[in-house]
Order: C-alpha cells, then structure tokens, then sequence
C-alpha cells in the first residue's frame, strides 16, 4: 500500500513540476535579416551642347556644356573625352585636330556607381592632304590639277602638279607656291600667289585661289583669278 502511495505522489509531483514550467526548452533561433541590395541611382543629363559641329583642325573653338540632375542629390562630376583627350567641367572648350569625324563623349558621375553618357559627332577639317583642283571654265572635274598641301596653324603650303592637260597647259609635274596660303578657323581659304611653268619654254603661270571649305572638311568652293583667269568657278576636292 505504501509503495502504491508512493508511486502515485511521484506522478502528481512530476505533474506539477511539468505544469509550472520548471523544465528546460530548446531557444527558437533568430532568424537572419534578409536586407536587399540597393538599387544604383544614375544621374540624368537635362541639357547637351557641342557648338560649332564642324571645325578646322588646331584652330576652331569647339565649345561643351550640359546640366544634369542626381535624384538623391549626390554631387556629379562632368567627364569629356574624344580621341585620348579628357576635360572636366560642365562647361568647356577645345580646340580638336584631326582629319574626319570625332566622336565627343559626356560622362556624368554622382561617386555611387551612377552614371550617365551622351555623345556628338563633330567633322574636322585640315588642308593638309592631296585636293583635285578643278576649274569650270577649262575642262572641270576631267582634267584636275593636284595639290598636295600641309597646313600649320593658319599657314598652307604645298606644290601643285598635273599629270594630264589641265586648262590651256600640257602634262608636267612642277608647280610652287610663291608664298603660304592661309586658312582660319571659319574655313575661309585662299593662296594669293601660286607659281607653275607652263608649257610653252619660258612662260609661267601665276594665279590665285579663294574659297570656302565646307562642313565635311573636304571640300571647297570659291574662284581663280588672274594670269587669263577672271575669278571663274574653281573647285577643290580632296583625294
């Protein structure tokens, strides 16, 4: 009877220790944070200008300049580029060199990884290079003179020379100029002096050119003048 009694108040004491809660339980874990990754801002560029988009080589002030926003306010910097150069600022000028198009590239950055680009194309011209001299009034594009110049800054030089008959001449290399020519940075051309022999033993030629390089850089339109020219139509084309 004794033993039964016993038994018995150990289950009422287990039940009791187990209902206050006296008995030890496993922690539930934490669960880990699940922070996303911020999303990159970029800038936006408002305003873009690359003002003239033709100039002559070394001497035409290209002027750059652009405004852009950030939408959390970070502070941007202005990148140009073209070609191996790099300016800063959102406004600048250059004067570009080359021969052709150049590509003119805007890089806006807040310093957080945004960033955004705009680009113009801008045609560069230079006299420096092989052009067809050809006069309307004595046979035009058929029978060109050719002209192999070098430009530095303003001053042109070269030599002019004809492998077929051109105007009232016979084939013959041979031809200097007396004196540079020029050019300047809105493409106004001219030579006021340029010397050839002509075909008749002793004689020569010595004429004038004027003209207008246009905006693709390789070609000019104006007159010749002088030595049985009367500012006829010439036009110089480059090879």
């Amino acid at each position: 009877m004794k033993g039964a009694q016993s038994m018995l108040a150990g289950v009422v004491l287990c039940t009791v220790i187990s209902a206050c809660g006296s008995s030890v339980s496993t922690p539930t874990p934490t669960p880990t944070p699940n922070n996303p990754t911020p999303t990159v801002q970029n800038p936006t560029i408002t305003t873009f200008a690359v003002s003239p988009t033709f100039g002559v080589s070394g001497l035409t002030l290209i002027t750059m300049s652009a405004t852009a926003s950030d939408p959390a306010n970070n502070a941007l910097t202005y990148t140009w580029s073209y070609g191996n150069t790099t300016l800063d600022g959102s406004t600048t000028s250059a004067t570009l060199t080359g021969d052709g198009i150049i590509a003119v590239q805007l890089t806006v950055s807040n310093g957080k990884g945004g960033s955004a680009t705009r680009s113009q194309n801008v045609t560069i011209g230079t006299m420096t290079g092989t052009w067809n001299l050809n006069v309307d009034t004595c046979g035009g594009a058929g029978n060109p003179g050719t002209m192999t110049l070098t430009q530095n800054g303003t001053s042109v030089t070269g030599t002019l020379f004809w492998a077929t008959k051109w105007c009232a001449n016979t084939p013959r290399t041979g031809g200097t100029l007396k004196q540079p020519g020029t050019i300047d940075a809105q493409g106004n051309f001219q030579m006021l002096r340029i010397s050839v022999v002509s075909g008749i033993v002793g004689a020569f030629l010595e004429f004038q050119l004027k003209g207008q390089m246009d905006s693709t850089g390789r070609k000019i339109v104006g007159v010749i003048d002088q030595s049985g020219f009367h500012n006829d139509p010439m036009t110089m084309t480059k090879q």
